[in-house]
Formats: structure tokens, C-alpha cells, sequence
């Protein structure tokens, strides 16, 4: 049975769950504060870092199946929206802390020379090792080109410009009033991202969602010089275009939902970068940003019901880009009362309170 949703917030997150929603059969509208796109999915770096043995153990289901569906996830912004969304890289090169040894999950653990053979221009002297991950990275500017055209393809409606004034969950729906009139749905859910926050009753103040600000530069590389895989460590990560770019983040800073670039901080960004490939000290500075991540206390994402027919999906953090296809298929179960696939205990509002 078709059922109408009103999602808040579009972001990558919220569109992927508005697909999802609008290709089983339901009436879909997306009310967007801003522009949809525009915010932490613009501002990622791309990497599928489900492999990455920083992100929390908790999370490793999530991501694994995240991963196993994002080919054809790929394939269907495509054909909904015309639009290319390449692969840009295939592998990771993941090291560990400064003047520490990499603890294994997954992967092939490589001596830094061998890690150089697959990277010409890595630097031994930055790291004894590194472990080799099968790991593919994207361009998000191609996912915020592609998913607002997939969506509308799908039948989504996308309100942008639309500030929530009021917000009302009860036994017969949501009634929202905003800035650009007021809606009714059957059930909605809050994917603001470092916003979410502001939807959410405040029982749910426990679980900590914010923004985390992260500084990040783009650079072009000198001509001749190509970085061909991800190389990423827990302070860094170089991720390349494939055209001479290369994207180098981020720093994880609290500064509330300040969007302010400090130029101190891209140098640093740079420095550090170049240690690890001397190359990018000669490069080219092509942009700088802030991003905005929603972070949470425990680092895991948000995902479940929050009120009468009101849910939330929100707090990824550093990997929205990676679970959204996950994050839809869990959240259309819920919003449907089918079977999660999967244990969602970690992910609960309830943990926080709410």
C-alpha cells in the first residue's frame, strides 16, 4: 500500500531514502532548508571506507552490506538521471598512526617499499607500512549532480528554500508548518544531518548529534606526477580525481556550525600531506572548504523512531556517502514494518533516550 513521506533534509541520505520510498509505490516529498546537496554530501571526500579500522566494530555490518549495494545503487542514479557517477579509484592504501604499527582487520599488510611499487612517489620515511584495502572512492560532485535528478525521476518532490517552523508527530500523521506553507504526511523522517538535532524531541539530547567541522583542500598535482589509489592514515587522506586532482582532508574540529575556512589550517593540511607524498608540496591549491559532519557521541549513526510516525536517520559522520544505499533499504524497512535485515540495536534512538 502506497503511503505519502515527508523527508526533512536533502542530503545524500535523505534522497537515497527518498528513492527508495518512491520506487515501491509511495507519494514522496523532500523539504530542504537550503539547496539539496549542498551541505556535508558536496563538501566529502568520496572514499567507500568500509574497510577503514578507524570507524567503529559496531558499524562493520552496516557497511559491509552498504558496500554490497552501492554497484547497483551506481547504476540506478545513472539510469534515473542520465548522469555518469564513475568509480574513480579501486584502492586504498590504509596506514596507522604516526610512529605506530597497523592493527589488521582486513586487507594485505605491505612494507612501505612495496606500498611504493603500487604508488610511485609514496614516501618511505612517512611509515613502515600500510595495508592494502580493495576499496573504490567516487567523486561526491558527481553523486550531488546525479541524485536530485534521480529523485525527481523517481517521482520524488523536492522543496528546497523551506524551513521547518513546527513539527507535529501523532497517531494520524505529521502536520509540518514552514516557510513555504504547511504539509501532511502519513510518516516522516529527519535526515538533517549535523541539523537533525533541531527535528528531534529533546529526550535525544544524549545522543550528542552535532556538526563536526573538517577543513579540506583540493590541490592539482605537478604535470607528470599521478597518484593512482587512496592513501589515507588516521590524521590524513589523499584521495585522487583521476585527472591531476587530488582531494586532501580533513580535520575534525568542534566549532559549532561555523563554515569559516582557516587558511593556517589548509597549510598544515598540505605540509602533512607532503610528507607522505612529497609531490603534493609542489602542487597547485584548486579549492578549499569546510564541511560540516554530523557527528554523534558514540560515532554511530542514528536510525530508528523517534515519535508517532516520525523517524530519524542521521549522525553518519564521516561515512554518509558510504551507507547511504544501506541506510535506505533499513529505514524503508521501518518505515514499512519489514524485516531490517540486519540487528539495529547499536543505531537506536532509544540509546540516547529519545
Amino acid at each position: 500500500m502506497s503511503e505519502r513521506i515527508l523527508i526533512f533534509g536533502g542530503g545524500i541520505i535523505g534522497l537515497s531514502l527518498a528513492v527508495e520510498m518512491a520506487e515501491c509505490g509511495n507519494k514522496v516529498r523532500v523539504l530542504e532548508r537550503g539547496r539539496v546537496m549542498q551541505e556535508a554530501s558536496w563538501a566529502a571526500a568520496g572514499m567507500l571506507a568500509a574497510l577503514d579500522p578507524e570507524n567503529p566494530l559496531q558499524l562493520q555490518e552496516l557497511s559491509k552490506k552498504s558496500i554490497a549495494l552501492w554497484p547497483r545503487f551506481r547504476e540506478r542514479l545513472e539510469e534515473l538521471s542520465g548522469r555518469a557517477v564513475p568509480f574513480r579509484t579501486s584502492i586504498t592504501l590504509q596506514g596507522p598512526r604516526a610512529r605506530m604499527r597497523l592493527e589488521k582487520r582486513e586487507g594485505r599488510i605491505l612494507s612501505a617499499a612495496e606500498a611504493a611499487a603500487i604508488c610511485p612517489g609514496l614516501t618511505a620515511e612517512a611509515r613502515e607500512e600500510y595495508l592494502l584495502l580493495e576499496e573504490k572512492s567516487l567523486d561526491p560532485r558527481d553523486i550531488c549532480a546525479a541524485l536530485p535528478r534521480a529523485a525527481v525521476a523517481a517521482g520524488v518532490e523536492i522543496v528546497e528554500g523551506c524551513d521547518v517552523i513546527r513539527l507535529l508527530s501523532g497517531n494520524n500523521g505529521v502536520e509540518t508548518a514552514t516557510s513555504q506553507g504547511s504539509f501532511e504526511a502519513e510518516k516522516a523522517v529527519v535526515t538533517t544531518g549535523a541539523w537533525a538535532a533541531e527535528l528531534m524531541p529533546p529526550d535525544c539530547e544524549r545522543l550528542g548529534l552535532e556538526p563536526r567541522k573538517g577543513h579540506i583542500v583540493t590541490v592539482r598535482l605537478p604535470a607528470g606526477v599521478a597518484l593512482p589509489v587512496v592513501i589515507r592514515t588516521p590524521e590524513i587522506y589523499l584521495v585522487p580525481r583521476g585527472d591531476g586532482r587530488v582531494v586532501i582532508g580533513a580535520t575534525v574540529e568542534r566549532d559549532g556550525f561555523s563554515k569559516a575556512v582557516n587558511h593556517a589550517v589548509i597549510s598544515r593540511l598540505i605540509q602533512d600531506a607532503a610528507m607522505i607524498f612529497p609531490a603534493i608540496g609542489e602542487a597547485e591549491i584548486v579549492e578549499s572548504w569546510v564541511g560540516l559532519r554530523p557527528g554523534t557521541a558514540d560515532g554511530l549513526p542514528v536510525l530508528g523512531r523517534i515519535g508517532e510516525n516520525l523517524f530519524v536517520a542521521a549522525g553518519h559522520y564521516r561515512n554518509g556517502i558510504l551507507l547511504s544505499p544501506a541506510t535506505a533499504k533499513v529505514m524503508r524497512g521501518l518505515l514499512l514494518g519489514e524485516p531490517a535485515g540486519m540487528r539495529l540495536e547499536d543505531f537506536s534512538p532509544e540509546r540516547g533516550g529519545c
